[in-house]
């Protein structure tokens, strides 16, 4: 070991006791150099006097006086040659300071981390705040705009009360004049034969008085009192007469009028479905996730209904909600009688069709129509659920939901189905032959019901045996229930069961064969 390394690691360790750890890196660099010993002297000793020379200008190191001779051949030192406690004491320094290094690193990490953390949770803090701000506004507007629908809502209620209240009142004031006129009509009937009575009275007193004359003119009386009983009774014959021709003349009137409010209706329908067929549809499938594109919510008070088991056709209202729909101004579709809409509902996530009625038509009997199809439909999906228990298929009819909007309008909304639109058979014997279990459903609801009724017009979408249907029209036998103007009663059995063959489902069931050969 030279002079020169020896008193450089005695200066080191100095330094290692009064600055610390870090005067030491350089040593430890220094002995990671792989030693060797070389032949050429004068090469080693430049190398350690230049390191010298770099540490004493980093460290403020005394550099060691004199070099070596080039030509005096010297070895540098190496770690080994070193004592061990000098070697331990030199790794400690070098471990503890890499310690520090990494310790700091990871201070310096975690506080990154710290306040990365803390940037995070006050932009959190800062986007929850905005959206309870918005979500507070928006609910504010919405009570708004309830109350002020409220407000609308009473003030038309009591607008349309007034009406009724002053209509009422004219009626019944008409009616007291009709009755003061036929009153008064009747005293002066009763005075004028009062008046007629009394005198005769006097004439009979008269005629008393003077009873010669009435010997003498006894049989001219007698021929007066029978010109008088003819004319009693061709006066009587001649009122009856005029009252049978009155009674007749009325019965024509309102026979006119009947086939006048008729042809009314007819043109109200025909004008209807014109405007129907001018109308423009708007058949492009449109944009659900995209709210900027859909008119603004509307409110529509909702009424669901569930169907009763008897009697037959039944049903009665269970709920009664108040919800907000989107709904395309234009429609995707028309039937004869209906106008559909594309519709979103329920936070405007759900897709739903909006079945709105030809106008043209009172509204009294829009919504007997809206209803005459709810019943129809909870009745086929009540017939559908025993169908599917009792057989290997899954067929099932959507319930729809009767609204109205702020204007007193009913529609019907129902679920949209997604998937291929299929006709599986319909009201007058038309079956398509692919669809096997539709036909048996129709089958099955004729025996289910004892013969009193038959769900026919099968469509919807189906999936493997999978059908989910719409729109039913049921067949009654009874005459006194009137729901649609679909049902055929005995005539739509006698057109199913002409052209209906029984299958394998029909067969699984154990339906009556003898009514698919014709029998009713």
């Amino acid at each position: 070991m030279s002079t020169g390394a020896t008193r450089l690691e005695r200066s080191l360790r100095v330094k290692h006791h009064q600055q610390g750890d870090d005067v030491l890196e350089p040593i430890n660099r220094i002995q990671m150099i792989p030693q060797h010993r070389s032949d050429n002297g004068w090469s080693l000793g430049f190398l350690v006097t230049f390191f010298q020379f770099i540490l004493a200008i980093f460290f403020r190191l005394d550099v060691p006086q004199g070099r070596p001779a080039l030509n005096q051949k010297e070895q540098c030192p190496r770690i080994e040659e070193l004592p061990n406690e000098e070697v331990a004491l030199l790794e400690t320094a070098r471990l503890e300071q890499e310690k520090k290094i990494r310790d700091a690193e990871r201070r310096r990490q975690l506080e990154q981390k710290i306040r990365e953390l803390e940037k995070k949770k006050q932009e959190l803090l800062q986007r929850r705040k905005r959206k309870e701000d918005r979500k507070r506004i928006e609910e504010d507007r919405r009570k708004r705009e309830q109350e002020r629908r409220k407000e609308e809502e009473d003030r038309k209620r009591k607008e349309e009360e007034d009406k009724k209240r002053k209509e009422e009142e004219d009626k019944k004031r008409i009616e007291e004049e009709k009755k003061a006129r036929e009153e008064k009509k009747a005293r002066e009937e009763k005075k004028a034969r009062e008046e007629e009575k009394r005198r005769r009275h006097e004439q009979f007193e008269s005629l008393q008085e003077q009873v010669s004359f009435i010997k003498q003119c006894l049989k001219s009386k007698r021929q007066e009192q029978e010109a008088a009983a003819r004319a009693k009774y061709i006066t009587d014959l001649e009122e009856k007469i005029k009252i049978i021709e009155l009674e007749e003349k009325l019965k024509k009137i309102e026979m006119v009028n009947m086939k006048e409010l008729e042809k009314q209706k007819q043109i109200r329908d025909l004008t209807a479905r014109l405007t129907m067929a001018k109308m423009e549809l708007d058949t492009a499938p449109p944009e659900w996730s995209e709210l900027d594109t859909w008119p603004s919510p509307e409110p529509f008070i909702c009424l669901e209904y569930e169907s009763r088991p008897s009697p037959l056709g039944a049903v009665q209202q269970v709920k009664e909600e108040m919800i907000e729909i989107r709904m395309k101004s234009r429609p995707f579709s028309s039937g004869v009688f209906r106008l559909a809409y594309y519709a979103l509902v329920e936070d405007f996530t759900e897709k739903y069709v909006v079945k709105r009625y030809m106008s043209g038509k009172e509204e009294a009997e829009i919504l007997e129509m809206c209803e005459d199809d709810i019943a129809l439909s909870l009745i086929a999906s009540h017939q559908a659920d025993l169908f599917s228990s009792q057989c290997r298929a899954d067929l099932s009819f959507i319930e729809p939901k009767l609204l109205q909007d702020s204007k007193g309008e009913y529609f019907v909304l129902e679920p949209l189905l997604s998937g291929q639109y299929e006709k599986f058979n319909n009201n007058d014997g038309w079956a398509d032959d692919s669809s096997e279990i539709a036909q048996a459903f129709s089958h099955f609801t004729h025996q289910s019901s004892g013969g009193q009724m038959m769900v026919v017009d099968v469509q919807g979408v189906k999936t493997g045996t999978s059908y989910v249907c719409t729109d039913p029209a049921i067949h009654f036998k009874d005459s006194s229930v009137r729901l649609g103007e679909t049902n055929r009663r005995e005539k739509g059995f006698e057109a199913f069961f002409r052209t209906h063959k029984c299958g394998e489902t029909c067969q699984e069931l154990g339906l009556d064969r003898a009514e698919a050969d014709g029998g009713t």
